[in-house]
């Protein structure tokens, strides 16, 4: 598994640094790192603003044996290159990689994590870093020309694009934030967003659309349902794009039209804003709406893309999917589960376990090369066939497990604590607001409890 660090992590973190420094001297890299690259201050700030990850041991588990830095943002040291960059589109630079050397293919996993959740990834290494050029290249990496750290010293720059894999359509992740649902799904022609985010980060996701669009237009905003992480930016980017068509479930249109569930949307927004330093931001909420409203079936033609809307729901009575046939290609919602990375799939049913399995397999059926999937991005072939299993394993496995707490006497906060316990962690953490967190939780046990007869069967 891979996680967000924290501060107990310090000691194996610096462990693993040394390690990593001894390895690049005895291969012939004594000058990237020296004797104390990165320095205390550095693996701090790295903890501190949430960019520090570990990977757990697949041979024994909680034991780490990586870690590396995932930074969402413009890398000042990465704009000026000697070369060119294969796009100027918003990206996440992965730095400070070490492998403690106990058990092998560390950095793929790294990669892989990366790539799940990030659509655009750059990387740099050091000219004598021959282990680590070979390994970026064998995943997938292309060599972009040099840049120059802040000392002028001179390292390799390396990127990825996760659109060389879908032809004629871009995709671009464009989110403010990791829990920020918004990707660009972009065929040069015409510019549609999946799902929105925060109201609090809306006109921040607005700004990254700019600096991918520059002076086109955004053509149509996709909501895949109505909760106020997916939804609620949606009016504030609307305001930098007013020509753009938000698109939603008939029945999601119907929730955003009730004051009472703005305000839970808008206490729930505020409170994570909290969490992330913001304590003010216009309140647009009020303003929520839909000016294309849909249903299972129905088809949008978006210029010469032909999405047909599938209903999804379980996670949500409004979930829906659209579904592009050209490109084999779903944009997902979370009635199929939140992907985690590494193959882990979190449960989201809130209306509906068996109407859950349904919409699971209902798409399971359909020819799909690529999901979109919300909070994370698009998943390749293979991941995409393992999703959709694991999503399904998942869900079956935690309604039984949850039924067994129920009927053994346990209570509603032991199933509570359980499910806590076993999908909070890791990259969740990140993407998933405690608040939200626990009382999606809470319906999700009173809702197996409801239907437990036919669980525990």
């Amino acid at each position: 598994m891979i996680r967000r660090a924290d501060i107990s992590d310090l000691p194996k973190i610096e462990e693993i640094y040394s390690a990593a420094r001894a390895f690049m001297r005895e291969n012939g890299n004594a000058h990237q790192w020296g004797d104390t690259y990165p320095e205390e201050h550095i693996i701090q700030q790295d903890l501190q603003s949430g960019f520090l990850y570990v990977v757990e041991s697949d041979v024994t588990p909680s034991e780490i044996c990586g870690c590396f830095a995932m930074i969402q943002g413009n890398d000042p040291t990465y704009d000026i290159i000697d070369g060119a960059w294969s796009a100027d589109t918003p990206y996440t630079a992965i730095h400070r990689v070490a492998s403690s050397g106990s058990e092998r293919g560390v950095l793929k996993r790294i990669m892989d994590f990366a790539k799940a959740h990030c659509s655009h990834i750059r990387i740099d290494t050091h000219k004598d870093n021959l282990p680590m050029q070979n390994a970026l290249a064998k995943n997938g990496f292309s060599c972009c020309g040099t840049i120059y750290l802040e000392n002028g010293d001179p390292r390799l720059a390396y990127e990825w694009l996760l659109e060389d894999t879908m032809h004629n359509i871009k995709i671009t992740d464009v989110r403010a934030l990791p829990g920020d649902g918004a990707f660009l799904i972009d065929d040069g022609k015409t510019a549609i967003l999946y799902d929105t985010g925060f109201a609090f980060t809306g006109y921040s996701v607005a700004d990254n659309i700019k600096a991918v669009l520059g002076t086109r237009k955004l053509d149509y905003i996709f909501l895949t349902h109505s909760h106020y992480d997916h939804a609620l930016g949606s009016v504030y980017i609307k305001k930098r794009f007013p020509e753009a068509k938000i698109v939603a479930a008939e029945y999601a249109q119907k929730i955003f039209q009730k004051p009472t569930a703005r305000a839970v949307m808008r206490d729930l927004d505020r409170k994570f804003a909290e969490k992330c330093g913001v304590t003010e931001y216009e309140d647009l909420i009020d303003e929520l709406g839909a000016d294309i409203c849909v249903n299972d079936g129905d088809t949008l033609t978006c210029g010469d893309m032909n999405f047909t809307v599938i209903g999804l729901p379980g996670h949500t009575k409004c979930s829906v999917g659209f579904y592009l046939a050209k490109n084999a290609l779903l944009l997902g919602c979370e009635t199929l589960g939140v992907y985690g990375g590494d193959g882990v799939v979190v449960p989201s049913y809130l209306i509906g376990y068996q109407i859950t399995l349904d919409s699971i397999a209902k798409a399971e059926k359909m020819p799909i090369d690529n999901i979109l999937v919300p909070h994370c991005g698009l998943l390749d072939k293979e991941e995409t066939a393992l999703y959709l299993k694991n999503g399904r394993q998942s869900a079956e496995s935690t309604a039984h497990d949850i039924a067994e707490i129920l009927n053994n006497g346990g209570s509603h906060e032991d199933a509570v604590k359980f499910f806590r316990d076993k999908f909070y962690n890791g990259y969740i953490k990140t993407i998933y607001p405690k608040d939200a967190m626990d009382l999606n939780t809470g319906i999700m046990v009173n809702l197996i409890a409801t239907e437990i007869g036919r669980v525990s069967e």
